[in-house]
């Protein structure tokens, strides 16, 4: 695999033309960038409203990427826009390792701790750029799932 890291780049939404823009990039490799249009009149929304819409772009930007994570598959995930909370680290782990599963059993590879995310915080008020590492609450890997007396469950337990 050339690229070792899959990053999030930025997302933006333009209200005048309904449009959300979402940009990714392999590390030093290809950037893509897809353009969702919806079709809605604009309107005014309100502080509240705006928040909440802006949480769901968010989560469409990190969903959408997969697509493109599938190229090469590399084993680390960054999100430079954004933190991304534990909850929502987990949600993308279930959702990359289980949305891809097929394309995991058909070119034989795990994704099962194949990869890890991390983020980029941005410092108010500088233009101190810091990696955030983790490993506990981002590691792709934390959640074994196990089968117990015929239900399934998360073991959140440590190695």
């Amino acid at each position: 695999m050339p690229y070792k890291e899959f990053i999030f780049e930025h997302y933006s939404y333009d209200p005048v033309v309904s449009t959300l823009s979402l940009r990714y990039r392999f590390g030093s490799g290809p950037k893509f960038e897809e353009k969702l249009v919806f079709d809605f009149m604009p309107r005014k929304l309100s502080l509240e409203a705006s928040k909440v819409l802006d949480r769901i772009f968010r989560m469409i930007f990190l969903m959408s990427g997969v697509s493109y994570y599938k190229s090469f598959v590399p084993r680390t995930l960054i999100c430079e826009c954004f933190s991304v909370d534990r909850i929502t680290a987990q949600f993308l782990q279930k959702f990359y390792e289980k949305g891809l599963a097929e394309f995991a059993f058909r070119n034989r590879i795990s994704l099962r701790g194949h990869f890890a995310i991390r983020q980029l915080e941005r410092e108010y008020g500088s233009n101190v750029v810091r990696r955030l590492y983790n490993e506990h609450a981002l590691r792709l890997n934390h959640a074994r799932h196990r089968w117990s007396k015929g239900r399934f469950r998360a073991d959140h337990s440590e190695s």
